[in-house]
């Protein structure tokens, strides 16, 4: 078997880069030894904070898919989302994201269907009183 080809050398930005990783890492560490709590405190946070922009963004969503039409077929609704939405990421992660959320279902006859434009449970209640 032939010996593995040594790895470059890393340049003296990426160096820096790596050492100061490297120190952050440790200092991390360390704050978890010494303050279990204010960490997990700070952790909790985060994750909180986490929560509220993806919800955020899924309302954002929600209200731009409320708009599209009942039906499309799946160029319609590729050609939305280039329109309607800046999404950055792969469309088709977009669509599972739609469809996870229940604003979007595809059905059998290769058509797919805006769920937002369903009437809410609360809404047909109140009607009927």
């Amino acid at each position: 078997m032939t010996p593995p080809k040594p790895k470059r050398k890393a340049s003296p930005a990426q160096a820096r880069f790596l050492a100061n990783r490297r120190r952050w890492t440790r200092i991390r560490l360390n704050a978890w030894k010494t303050m279990p709590e204010k960490m997990e405190a700070i952790r909790r946070e985060a994750t909180k904070q986490a929560a509220r922009r993806k919800d955020e963004k899924n309302d954002l969503i929600r209200r731009v898919v409320a708009f599209w039409p009942e039906t499309m077929t799946t160029s319609e609704l590729r050609d939305r989302i280039d329109l309607d939405l800046a999404y950055q990421g792969k469309v088709t992660s977009l669509i599972y994201r739609l469809r996870r959320n229940s604003l979007l279902e595809f059905k059998v006859d290769g058509r797919w269907y805006n769920l937002c434009k369903l009437p809410s449970s609360k809404s047909s209640t109140q009607d009927e009183a």
